[in-house]
């Protein structure tokens, strides 16, 4: 069952609808409300906060069961009954206010109407967010659980972002019921995982590494300068990411996205100061590093 909204957010929706709806005494904006069984149309003159002109289904309908708000005949009864009090006034020009719609004249073609429209989006588009990631789905799949009631579907996604302002990235692996959900969260929780790597965005990695994490084993190699980006399908897309232009991967064992994601992301730790030749259980993950960093000795007091 659906709850009204509160009173504050009504009033809040009426504040931001008003700066882009505004009437006149000589073009009145014309509100349309409907209640469980009537319909009801008012002019309004916003300048002074009046309402000039107002009609209802109450005044022409019987109050019987058969009736219906849903009606046209009754809703065309309604506007003609109230486009001839507006001509007895002499309001030739109105405004339409319709929640979100804004019509001022039934003529497509009028200018008015269409640099209403212009006013409108821009008004609109200042509000949005700044987009300011990149996000790729790397693999979605729907896992089956058979239970004694039968099979109960659920959904997943692997999802890589970058932050476009920090030159950051990274990557989540979330579930859920439906598609969206396990995308979303994932998002959601890819972004409050971002690391900066290579904020100067190097044309290679600095030197070669070899990472092992489960059945999956990855090698990474620096390329001379035109080599381009040799790799597989989520590997390239990490190295995109990340600015490389020159680096040369492979993949031995399993190729499980999921592997491969979580292993390329060790490399970059070993590869910068993350790592210092230490198991970085920063993904609560438990990988084997093969020809990683030695160790920093620590310095002897004197």
């Amino acid at each position: 069952m659906s709850k009204k909204p509160d009173k504050k957010v009504r009033q809040q929706t009426r504040k931001e609808r008003s700066k882009l709806i505004k009437g006149t005494s000589e073009r009145p904006r014309v509100v349309l409300s409907e209640s469980n069984r009537y319909l009801r149309v008012q002019a309004i003159d916003d300048t002074i906060g009046n309402t000039l002109l107002s009609s209802s289904t109450v005044d022409f309908i019987e109050k019987n069961e058969n009736y219906s708000r849903k009606n046209k005949d009754y809703a065309k009864k309604l506007g003609q009954m109230f486009a001839e009090k507006l001509k007895k006034e002499g309001k030739e020009k109105i405004v339409f206010d319709q929640t979100s719609n804004q019509v001022p004249t039934t003529d497509k073609n009028n200018p008015e109407r269409i640099k209403l429209g212009a006013e409108r989006k821009t008004n609109y588009s200042t509000t949005k967010e700044p987009k300011n990631f990149e996000r790729e789905i790397l693999k979605t799949y729907r896992p089956v659980k058979v239970t004694k009631g039968g099979r109960q579907f659920s959904s997943a996604s692997l999802v890589l972002i970058k932050d476009i302002d920090k030159k950051s990235i990274s990557y989540a692996h979330e579930g859920g019921k439906e598609t969206m959900t396990a995308f979303r969260k994932s998002f959601q929780k890819a972004q409050k995982k971002l690391i900066a790597y290579f904020p100067n965005q190097p044309r290679t990695i600095p030197r070669d590494i070899e990472i092992k994490y489960n059945a999956t084993k990855l090698i990474l190699k620096p390329t001379p300068p035109g080599s381009g980006i040799k790799a597989g399908e989520v590997l390239s897309k990490i190295f995109k990411y990340l600015g490389i232009k020159d680096v040369s991967a492979k993949i031995i064992g399993s190729r499980n996205k999921l592997n491969v994601i979580r292993a390329a992301f060790l490399a970059l730790d070993e590869l910068t100061v993350l790592g210092r030749g230490k198991v970085v259980i920063r993904r609560t993950l438990t990988p084997k590093i093969v020809g990683s960093i030695p160790a920093v000795p620590a310095k002897k007091k004197i």
